[in-house]
């Protein structure tokens, strides 16, 4: 962003509008010092978004209620737009193309129950761990009871499954809505 601090026109409107919605709060906070040089503070810190008078109206349509923002939180709020101006839209990418012969394969292993072994992702969590990363709850609940039952045969007990009765689904999620 360029070092051209923002006009002062532009500075005066903002503090129109910033002393129209918060009145003695905002004005009052200069009490005492020189508004002239406090203006020409607010114009040398919001340099640049004169390239970027959208990002000024994100600021003063995003005005936090209660206590009026300084210059450095007005900064903020302007720059919030300026992120998501600056972002190019991430392209979607085309699933790749499944190759017939490995998809046979793997079908061939389910329908002859060569599949990996049905705890194998206890592997996976203790890697993850391992490394770092965070587990969820529902992840750390089954890592602590697979190290409490290392060895056992039957599958992590998952508890009795009880649907939700159709008239607590929201109208959208009913059988039979429209999508």
């Amino acid at each position: 962003m360029p070092n051209r601090p923002l006009p002062p026109a532009w500075v005066e409107h903002l503090f129109s509008r910033l002393a129209v919605v918060y009145g003695h709060a905002f004005l009052g906070r200069w009490s005492g010092l020189d508004l002239d040089a406090v203006k020409r503070s607010w114009g040398e810190e919001l340099a640049g978004f004169a390239d970027y008078p959208n990002a000024l109206k994100h600021g003063l349509d995003s005005l936090p209620v209660g206590e009026p923002p300084t210059v450095l939180g007005f900064r903020e709020l302007c720059r919030a737009a300026l992120r998501d101006e600056r972002q190019p839209p991430v392209p979607e990418l085309p699933a790749p193309p499944a190759d017939p012969a490995k998809v046979a394969a793997l079908m061939a292993q389910v329908d002859r129950g060569n599949v990996r072994h049905p705890r194998a992702w206890i592997g996976v969590l203790r890697a993850q761990k391992a490394q770092g990363k965070i587990l969820s709850a529902a992840q750390r609940d089954a890592l602590k009871w697979a190290d409490e039952n290392d060895g056992a045969a039957d599958p992590m007990p998952m508890g009795e499954f009880v649907p939700i009765p159709v008239e607590l689904l929201p109208p959208g999620m009913r059988p039979g809505a429209s999508r």
